[in-house]
């Protein structure tokens, strides 16, 4: 991926990487990049490599990286005149997935749980 990103705007040859965790991707690659459309990031080691990567003057925009919402992202380069924050439309149909409700499966909780038996079973070790 380094040669190609390196060489290969000559023959009309472009990429696009995506990745959630960007300190695992090459910084030779990703220095080649000309756009950046960041998501969320609230990976403090993340957010310190994708302010390394940014324009000298885009660079304090690294610190709203933890706080853009669900479908929100930040356009930074050749593409975009000035750095925007922009809202993505939702796709239609929406995907089949969604967040874990959390807050309400700790606060319900199964109905035949009982908690005295396993700690019980918990301390004396059985199944």
């Amino acid at each position: 991926m380094e040669r190609i990103a390196k060489e290969g705007r000559k023959y009309g040859v472009t990429l696009c990487i995506v990745s959630q965790r960007p300190t695992e991707l090459s910084e030779t690659v990703l220095s080649q990049c000309g756009n950046y459309l960041c998501l969320r990031i609230s990976n403090a080691d993340d957010q310190e490599y994708v302010r390394r990567l940014l324009p000298e003057g885009a660079k304090n925009l690294a610190d709203m990286l933890a706080s853009l919402r669900r479908g929100e992202v930040l356009a930074i380069g050749d593409a975009s005149l000035l750095p925007s924050r922009i809202l993505v439309d939702r796709p239609n149909p929406p995907p089949a997935s969604q967040d874990a409700p959390l807050a309400q499966s700790w606060s319900a909780g199964p109905e035949d749980l009982d908690v005295a038996d396993i700690i019980n079973r918990w301390w004396r070790q059985i199944r």
